[in-house]
């Protein structure tokens, strides 16, 4: 559906999110800077809600999957995420499942809680890109909005 929406330029429809990723070092960021988030890569932290890319609606969250390099930098991305129709994640999904009573019309991406989506996970490589490379010092003290 989000392909087609693509193509037919109707874009009305389409759910756009800013969302976070973090990384585990300057030479991952290197990485997907030149190729992508690669959701053939998964798993490095689990699969719990399907084989894909995981971005995340809270930075918080995705920090924890940031490490801290020798000069004590972290890296995250914010990335621009075509999330579409999504429903949850099952760990053995390769693929978004079928929309039901809809014959091979698959969800665009699958997410943790559907009612409230923190966790969106994608199987399309051009359904995101990463669009900010956030460089910071994690100084232990809480950051309030």
């Amino acid at each position: 559906m989000l392909n087609n929406q693509r193509r037919l330029g109707d874009t009305n429809d389409v759910d756009k999110r800013y969302l976070f990723h973090g990384t585990d070092s300057l030479d991952t960021v290197r990485g997907i800077c030149i190729n992508n988030f690669d959701f053939r890569l998964c798993g490095k932290k689990g699969t719990k809600y399907g084989q894909g890319a995981y971005f995340a609606r809270d930075a918080k969250y995705s920090h924890g999957y940031t490490k801290q390099s020798v000069k004590l930098e972290r890296y995250m991305f914010q990335a621009s995420v075509l999330v579409g129709y999504y429903t949850t994640g099952k760990a053995k999904y390769k693929r978004p499942p079928e929309k039901p009573g809809k014959d091979h019309e698959l969800y665009d991406s699958c997410v943790n809680k559907p009612n409230d989506p923190s966790i969106f996970i994608l199987f399309d490589k051009t359904a995101y890109y990463p669009e900010y490379l956030i460089q910071y010092i994690d100084t232990g003290d809480e950051v309030v909005p």
